[in-house]
């Protein structure tokens, strides 16, 4: 109950009205004001407006007013079911005021240190078996959650069912097929580790490491999860130089949408019957969230002044047949020989061939025309704008070789700027942008500055590796999301220590992937950021890794930067950027 104290000196005839939040309440008009069994919606700051038959109005001061409520428990923990040495959370939701305390147990005994609001539980064994309970508390009092029951077992033993390509360069991607395969901890070439992620307990997709060619003989690859291990059939390591895909049963796999990948048909058999002539071949398995109409567009490269007339043909796999004719196309209409665009309807999750060559001219006139070079392929969901075009970081793009990044193409930073540099792995392959691999104390943050004229729902892409064993280095690597304010909205960061991928939500919550990643190969990074629904998603060569991650309701993006923290343990890591764009969809 509140009570003006003589807000009005002179007549007696006076009129009342009670304010919340400088907002009227509806009804209260007397000189005091009262709330029977108040609520959290009833705290406040509340005032009174008091005016007399003069006209004078006089406001009291201000009362702050807040509601205790004991602790009740919103959402108790879970059971969950889980196989040795994995990862484990369980959370507790409440709600109570004032601020919350919490207290894990297990199996009524207190867990030390325990007190957040989830509690995570690392390498689980026999000894983690029971149930967890959560002791809530405040000033008004204490309520105990229901118990969410662990229970460990075995992982199962895997299954090898079949491999796709057989063959494949160093980098390129091989999808094993089995069962059990969620539980995967490592892969072999050999004796060469790989990178590797988790598609479905029913596929994995490896990437091929740096191995040397020739190798001595095809080699199968060698599985480990936790419920055992196998071997594939034998893997052959094609020449880097000449294209593996002839036949559809080597087709090179493709991920995710809209990153353009190069191909070539120089050196591929013209095949009796084949039409176009040197056809090379890719597998893509539509995305789970695919719907509706995509496109893959096929770009040819010019060379000598010869035009490279392309022209494409979609089936629907599974590699090894049967085939079904999806779609197929040559000429784009009014751009030219070299460019096509073959429309087609997905299904989520099955997979498509495209087969990619050139048209075989000949005769007088078509001397400019050619059936064998270089192209670009994507593909995308239509209509995507390319608003930050893509950035290679090459010399033709203006880029100055072992020189920092920072300056160059509307690229800014922060820290120690000679961290980020436009580099060479060697001295054969293209310039990429480099973060890192130098003794420094405060590491650096970069970022691109016409990103932030961005709006809408976009795609932020690039293509990312990073050079050091996970565990000898404690750097991190990072790429965080801000609003117009230039305030961090999100993050994603990647940890060199244990190869964990980790997001920070706006609020500090910490949310840990299922997937690691390795330092044997490239990633595509997607990072998709819807504003329209405050939700921003990650993948890695078109696998999810965190979907839906809430953001500020109403935001509006505004920037996105790359980072490196030196750990200052070990040798210095890098991280590897190229082809750096942004779309709008």
């Amino acid at each position: 109950t509140a009570t003006p104290a003589n807000p009005t000196p002179g007549h007696d005839s006076k009129t009342y009205q009670w304010q919340r939040n400088n907002v009227n309440i509806p009804g209260a008009t007397t000189d005091t004001y009262s709330v029977v069994g108040a609520t959290l919606s009833n705290a406040g700051t509340y005032r009174c407006l008091v005016r007399n038959a003069s006209g004078v109005t006089a406001t009291s001061v201000g009362t702050l007013v807040s509601v205790l409520t004991p602790p009740t428990i919103t959402t108790p923990p879970v059971n969950q079911a889980a196989v040795y040495d994995d990862t484990v959370t369980f959370k507790v939701v409440a709600a109570g005021s004032p601020a919350l305390k919490y207290q894990w147990r297990k199996d009524t005994v207190l867990l030390t240190g325990k007190t957040a609001a989830t509690l995570t539980l690392t390498l689980v064994n026999d000894l983690s078996v029971g149930s967890y309970t959560c002791d809530v508390t405040n000033e008004v009092g204490t309520v105990t959650s229901a118990g969410g029951t662990l229970t460990v077992d075995f992982a199962p033993s895997p299954l090898y069912t079949k491999m796709s390509p057989p063959q494949a360069r160093k980098t390129e991607k091989v999808r094993i097929l089995g069962d059990g395969l969620s539980y995967t901890k490592e892969v072999f070439f050999g004796t060469t580790k790989a990178t590797f992620l988790i598609e479905s307990d029913a596929t994995l997709l490896v990437t091929v490491p740096n191995l040397v060619f020739p190798q001595a003989a095809p080699a199968p690859i060698r599985v480990v999860t936790k419920g055992g291990e196998f071997n594939t059939d034998p893997f052959t390591l094609t020449d880097p130089f000449l294209p593996p895909n002839d036949f559809p049963i080597n087709a090179t796999i493709i991920t995710g949408v809209q990153p353009t990948v190069a191909g070539t048909n120089v050196g591929l058999t013209a095949s009796a019957g084949e039409f176009p002539r040197r056809t090379g071949w890719f597998s893509w398995v539509a995305p789970a969230t695919a719907t509706g109409t995509y496109g893959a567009q096929v770009t040819g490269v010019s060379q000598d002044s010869r035009t490279f007339d392309v022209m494409v043909y979609i089936y629907s796999g599974p590699v090894g047949g049967p085939y079904v004719f999806q779609a197929s196309a040559d000429d784009f209409p009014g751009q030219g020989f070299d460019r096509a665009e073959a429309v087609f309807t997905v299904t989520p999750g099955t997979e498509y061939l495209f087969m990619i060559g050139g048209y075989p001219w000949s005769g007088t006139g078509l001397q400019n025309y050619t059936d064998q070079g270089f192209f670009s392929m994507a593909v995308v969901k239509p209509p995507v704008t390319v608003t930050d075009p893509a950035s290679d970081f090459e010399a033709e793009e203006g880029f100055v070789m072992n020189q920092s990044i920072v300056g160059q193409s509307d690229w800014q930073g922060q820290g120690d700027v000679s961290a980020a540099i436009v580099a060479s792995v060697n001295e054969t392959e293209d310039q990429q942008l480099q973060l890192g691999g130098v003794t420094s104390e405060e590491g650096v943050v970069i970022w691109r500055s016409s990103t932030s004229e961005v709006s809408g729902s976009l795609l932020v892409s690039a293509d990312v590796s990073f050079d050091t064993e996970a565990g000898t280095s404690h750097d991190q690597f990072s790429w965080t999301l801000y609003d117009k304010q230039k305030e961090p909205i999100g993050a994603l960061f990647f940890n060199q220590v244990d190869g964990s991928i980790l997001a920070v939500l706006s609020d500090g919550t910490v949310v840990t992937s299922s997937q690691h990643f390795g330092n044997t190969g490239t990633y595509r990074l997607d990072i998709q950021i819807s504003e329209g629904s405050s939700k921003w998603s990650v993948k890695l060569d078109g696998v999810a890794i965190f979907d839906d991650l809430p953001l500020p309701a109403g935001v509006e993006f505004g920037d996105i930067s790359a980072g490196w923290v030196p750990g200052h343990y070990g040798a210095p890591a890098k991280m590897l950027i190229d082809g750096f764009e942004v779309k709008s969809e």
